[in-house]
């Protein structure tokens, strides 16, 4: 096989993967199939676009089939129209499907993905924080269309090309379909011609002003002998061509090597073969930066193959050297003591001296911690371990881990009130129980309480708008009334019930109670998704005028949260009570969402609690 001395050049391009899944394997392909038609070259379908490959159920956000496919425009602005458009009249519209964002979230500048396509549900869509991704769920005819808020762009590379050129039509088809097979195999890449292939191959340009590309008439043969520089002979009497854009150069460079691997057994005179050279279009490195040599790639070099320059990588980031902390109390505060600031981060690069000096504050009085506490290293950097020998003792003990953002703090017994307010990052775990208002307008990070909690846990302050803002909180005993009141994002755990006006005005988030809750579960809900495991818990919540029953196909959604929900309760440390979330585990199943009541009706009616008990008491049936 003649091989020519030459090189594909391309360009750069803006690119995304999405994620399309449905019911069953044959609509998921509808929607794909649609979604990226007319979309062979930007230079009339303003980008191009193919399917990627299948994906298998393990695969997917919602364990469901699907396909990836990816979309490049020349810009980013055009490819969010491009992607905004398609999705919404071809993906939206096909039953049962939903769509993803099939890139890391930082992989690049987010588009709008069902941001804008969610008004479509007329004020009745819901929006869903799950596993660090924000999801739209828009009412639809058949249930609910969920697509992620938004997309990342990443820089691509589109233009890889091969120029096949045989002896006669079926020799050029031989080898065209051969090569393409191989070629989209290759992961990261697309062929988003007609069945991967091109018969119009393009050169810049025409003798008419008012076309920007006409035939690359070099390589047409009938037009030798009629243009001044052609590229063919006579024997050559059929040219195809195959483009590829990929997500990186490295993409293209493997998939055009794999095509040529592909076609290197047709390269014979007789019958079976008819392919006589490979060559690639070019434009004399004017096109784009870059330029895939063929006969490196032909000689398995795909590194060298490509003349551009590759992006440095980033430095490492530094790993924190040093220890941690071990504070043990020596006697029991007579009056309520607050631990503002104690926390990994400020404690970080401090001496033990130091450590001592740190100011406490009890009443009006700021004593320094070495009158409470005795000091000793122990553990890894950014931690920090509260012993309290009495477990009682640490119930005097406020606002421990209170702004923390970040390491890890262990307390060994009980606290006090308000352990982890506003905290927005690290890890807390609370060997014992604590006292009220426990995460109290946390917003990221981890609590994790073994035992008990008091009152307006995951709750807003007094005057304040915002509950809990995100993060995990868990609870391995009961926890008090007002449960969540106000919380606006996260996931809250709790093992067992829960006192009076549990989940009142819920603005959003996931909620999972394992036991049995007070009066007015749920009033005022807004939105937010609750789940009931205890019969009792469900016919109180049956008994609020303002909760009705909820119908059509959530099964995505419900299998999203209840996938979510426990990757969730794997987090939670043995230490921390996880043995008494794993029979609320067990009963997760995201097959098939459980009964759902919909409500407060009294205000926007979007919340939503799934029941997965049966109610025990025969008066009080599921509605």
């Amino acid at each position: 096989m003649i091989i020519d001395d030459t090189f594909a050049e391309a360009f750069p391009m803006k690119a995304t993967r999405l994620l399309i899944t449905a019911h069953d394997p044959v609509w998921a392909r509808h929607a794909a199939v649609a979604a990226t038609g007319f979309a062979t070259s930007v230079i009339a379908c303003g980008c191009e676009a193919g399917i990627e490959r299948e994906l298998r159920p393990d695969e997917t956000p919602d364990g469901r089939p699907g396909l990836a496919v990816l979309i490049f425009a020349m810009s980013g602005k055009e490819l969010a129209r491009q992607v905004e458009r398609r999705v919404g009249q071809c993906v939206l519209t096909c039953p049962t499907t939903a769509v993803y964002a099939g890139l890391p979230a930082d992989a690049g500048e987010p588009i709008a993905l069902g941001r804008g396509l969610r008004f479509f549900g007329d004020g009745g869509q819901i929006g869903k924080r799950i596993a660090g991704r924000r999801l739209w769920r828009v009412p639809v005819m058949d249930g609910e269309f969920v697509a992620d808020e938004t997309t990342p762009v990443v820089k691509g590379v589109g233009g890889g090309n091969l120029l096949l050129l045989a002896r006669d039509t079926d020799a050029a088809l031989r080898a065209a379909q051969c090569a393409a097979e191989a070629m989209r195999a290759v992961p990261g890449v697309i062929l988003p011609f007609p069945g991967g292939v091109v018969r119009s191959g393009s050169k810049v340009g025409s003798r008419y002003p008012a076309l920007m590309a006409s035939t690359n008439d070099a390589f047409c043969p009938t037009q030798l002998g009629l243009v001044p520089r052609s590229e063919l002979d006579a024997g050559i009497g059929s040219v195809l061509e195959i483009v590829v854009d990929g997500l990186s150069a490295t993409a293209v460079a493997r998939s055009m090597q794999a095509g040529l691997d592909a076609v290197r057994p047709l390269a014979t005179d007789d019958a079976a073969g008819g392919l006589l050279r490979v060559s690639a279009g070019n434009y004399g490195g004017k096109l784009g930066p870059f330029h895939f040599h063929l006969r490196r790639l032909h000689e398995h070099r795909p590194a060298e193959a490509i003349a551009a320059t590759a992006a440095s990588s980033p430095a490492a980031a530094e790993v924190p050297t040093g220890h941690g902390w071990r504070l043990t109390l020596r006697r029991r505060p007579a009056l309520r003591l607050e631990l503002d600031g104690l926390l990994p981060e400020t404690l970080d690069g401090l001496d033990a001296a130091a450590v001592a000096a740190l100011p406490l504050r009890l009443g009006r009085l700021r004593p320094p911690l070495s009158d409470w506490f005795d000091v000793a290293p122990a553990g890894a950097a950014g931690e920090l371990v509260l012993v309290f020998p009495d477990a009682a003792d640490g119930a005097r003990l406020d606002r421990i881990g209170a702004g923390m953002t970040r390491g890890w703090l262990v307390v060994h017994g009980d606290a006090g009130d308000e352990v982890g307010a506003g905290m927005s990052g690290g890890r807390i775990e609370v060997r014992g129980s604590v006292r009220d208002q426990a995460g109290v307008e946390m917003q990221g990070g981890a609590l994790h309480i073994a035992g008990d909690a008091g009152d307006f846990v995951a709750s807003a302050r007094p005057g304040s708008p915002d509950g809990m803002r995100g993060g995990l909180l868990s609870i391995a005993g009961r926890a008090g009334a007002r449960l969540a009141d106000r919380m606006r994002r996260g996931t809250l755990l709790v093992a067992g019930g829960a006192g009076d006006f549990a989940l009142s005005r819920l603005v959003a988030g996931t909620v999972v109670i394992g036991g049995a809750v007070g009066a007015h579960p749920a009033w005022g809900l807004r939105r937010g998704s609750v789940v009931l495991l205890d019969a009792g818990a469900q016919a109180a919540a049956q008994r609020e005028p303002g909760l009705v029953p909820g119908g059509g196909d959530v099964r995505v959604a419900w299998t999203l949260i209840a996938r979510d929900l426990r990757r969730q309760i794997e987090a939670v440390p043995e230490a921390a009570g996880r043995a008494a979330f794993r029979p609320m585990s067990d009963r997760l199943d995201d097959r098939a969402p459980p009964p759902r009541l919909r409500g407060d009706l009294a205000v926007d009616g979007l919340g939503e609690l799934f029941l997965l008990a049966p109610v025990s008491d025969p008066e009080e049936p599921v509605r």
